[in-house]
């Protein structure tokens, strides 16, 4: 008896835009804009130069001379994002605003399954966002963060390091 070859069809192709992305958006780069500014990080960079530097100190012991590092606090500086760390936080934003729609009691049982979709789409266009080592990165922090907005900040700072 021949063999009988199942045709699948094809996956459907992300929608190129999601539930409230234009408005979550907007707030999303308002957010990243404050963060590329030097408004607060001057703030901040003013509340470092007060610190006090502990310096170098050697300690001489029966054991040898000890060298103590020098300590200080190294100045901040401004964040950039590009414009797909942008798409990436936009979709961990959808992603973590359908979670909570879908924990609500009564509103999750109504809009669960629609929530639980705009979600996994969320969640597909991140995996379609990020580099394969930004993915690995959020993989591993989104195991563990409450949120994904969260797991996208670790990440970026993570890969921005590199």
């Amino acid at each position: 008896m021949p063999r009988r070859e199942i045709q699948l069809p094809d996956l459907p192709r992300l929608p190129d835009k999601l539930p409230l992305e234009g408005t979550i958006g907007r707030g999303v780069d308002r957010l990243l804009s404050f963060m590329e500014k030097d408004q607060a990080l001057n703030a901040v960079n003013r509340l470092i130069e007060k610190i006090p530097i502990v310096p170098e100190k050697s300690y001489t012991t029966p054991f040898g001379t000890y060298k103590t590092p020098e300590f200080y606090i190294p100045k901040l500086a401004p964040a950039k994002f590009d414009e797909r760390q942008r798409e990436a936080f936009k979709a961990a934003a959808i992603a973590d605003i359908a979670g909570l729609v879908a924990m609500v009691p009564w509103l999750g049982a109504l809009a669960g399954p629609i929530a639980d979709s705009i979600e996994d789409t969320a969640m597909a266009k991140i995996q379609e966002t990020l580099t394969p080592e930004e993915n690995t990165f959020f993989k591993s922090y989104d195991k563990v963060d409450p949120l994904t907005t969260i797991a996208m900040i670790r990440t970026m700072v993570r890969t921005e390091e590199r």
